[in-house]
């Protein structure tokens, strides 16, 4: 069983501050869109090596993956519509 799982506090302590980076992220978009989205794929990169390092790779990856390809749809996102704005539609 993955450590993260078990309800063992002591494991959860240090993987909350990993986790609240990309969650931070996720409000900094509604203000500056291009620094929420780096802060989203990095914080979901340094959650997803804390796990893997952690030995815990298939929670790594539920819980980093999901903050890594968002970040990467807002930065899509924000380049397409500035593509967008240039052209009359």
């Amino acid at each position: 069983m993955p450590e993260i799982l078990k309800n063992d506090a002591n494991e959860m302590i240090p993987f909350l501050p990993f986790l609240a980076i990309p969650f931070a992220g996720y409000i900094v978009t509604w203000f500056k869109e291009f620094a929420g989205a780096l802060m989203m794929i990095a914080g979901g990169i340094i959650l997803l090596a804390f796990l893997i390092v952690k030995g815990d790779t298939g929670i790594g990856l539920i819980y980093g993956i999901p903050f890594i390809a968002a970040g990467i749809l807002f930065l899509v996102h924000i380049n397409k519509r500035s593509q967008l704005q240039g052209k009359h539609l």
